[in-house]
């Protein structure tokens, strides 16, 4: 009788060890963990649902009110074109290292869902609750649900994070709903309020083991923050071929950083640095005199394998 249940039992493991082998994501894609994902937003309520004009359309769960980014999509389809057009073209060039691309900023999940749709796993970073309702409402709608991890955390410096900040206050502008602004010097009358971490803390929390091909980062002004907070991203030897972000220097110093700081983190760390506006066709080097005060930047990393791609 304990042969038989010894037996029994050896067997019951071995089948469980064999179903964990068949259903492990692979090396270097998040694994699905929907608990990350709050209820889907209420349609006609709260969120309406459009369909893009990208290069592979997708459905996308919008705010209903007082968004411009709603207004755009739902006249026109796209979204900011000409970066829509740039991040497109490369993601649709790159191969391998398991196709991961990171969206820092989600918002309503337009960057998100486009490279979802161009086949890449993705790990989107949004610390509004509403935006991330919009998110699940969209991953359910184009049955996503495995492919798209989410990490519902402000990113801030390891300095502000040492120093006690665990928590911060996000607003949105009036007449821009999911525009979140994180505001350091206000605890109370939020929009929304967020738990924080660092970008290689972000990574951490997804799982993700194998660095992202492509970085898309946008979280008003707190850019400089993130990257202070990146440096096991930008020392692994497969680090992200692309990293796509907003330069707005005000915002930045606003947000209690050095924009100059996170120009010269991505300099360091082997990136060379141009505006993504292709009719302007122009970089940026060291000393940095010839910056302008806003601008959407591509770093692009001079490691041999992604100047072939």
């Amino acid at each position: 009788m304990k042969k038989k249940l010894v037996a029994t039992l050896v067997f019951g493991v071995l089948c469980y060890a064999a179903l964990r082998r068949k259903t492990a994501p692979a090396a270097g894609v998040p694994s699905p963990r929907r608990e990350r994902f709050p209820q889907p937003c209420e349609l006609q309520a709260e969120c309406l649902m459009a369909t893009t004009k990208t290069a592979i359309p997708f459905q996308i769960a919008l705010h209903a009110t007082h968004s411009i980014l709603t207004r755009a999509i739902v006249s026109t389809g796209l979204w900011e074109d000409g970066i829509t057009n740039r991040i497109t073209s490369v993601l649709r060039g790159l191969t391998g290292r398991g196709r991961t691309f990171l969206d820092i900023g989600g918002h309503s999940g337009y960057y998100t869902l486009n490279a979802a749709s161009l086949g890449y796993s993705v790990v989107t970073i949004e610390a509004m609750v509403g935006n991330a309702r919009l998110i699940a409402r969209s991953v359910d709608a184009n049955g996503w649900g495995g492919r798209i991890e989410l990490v519902r955390r402000a990113l801030i410096s390891p300095a502000m994070l040492s120093a006690g900040v665990s928590t911060v206050c996000i607003d949105a502008p009036a007449g821009n709903t999911g525009n979140g602004i994180v505001d350091l010097a206000r605890s109370t009358g939020c929009r929304s309020r967020a738990r924080t971490t660092t970008l290689d803390g972000a990574l951490e929390m997804a799982g993700v083991t194998v660095a992202p091909i492509a970085v898309k980062m946008d979280i008003e002004g707190f850019e400089a923050h993130a990257i202070a907070g990146a440096s096991n991203l930008l020392s692994r030897p497969d680090r992200p071929c692309y990293i796509w972000f907003e330069y707005v220097h005000e915002a930045m110093v606003k947000a209690g950083s050095d924009p100059i700081s996170m120009l010269d983190a991505l300099h360091t760390a082997g990136y060379d640095v141009k505006d993504i506006d292709p009719t302007i066709s122009r970089g940026f080097m060291k000393p940095w005199q010839n910056v302008p005060p806003a601008f959407f930047g591509e770093a692009r990393s001079r490691r041999a394998m992604c100047q072939a791609l």
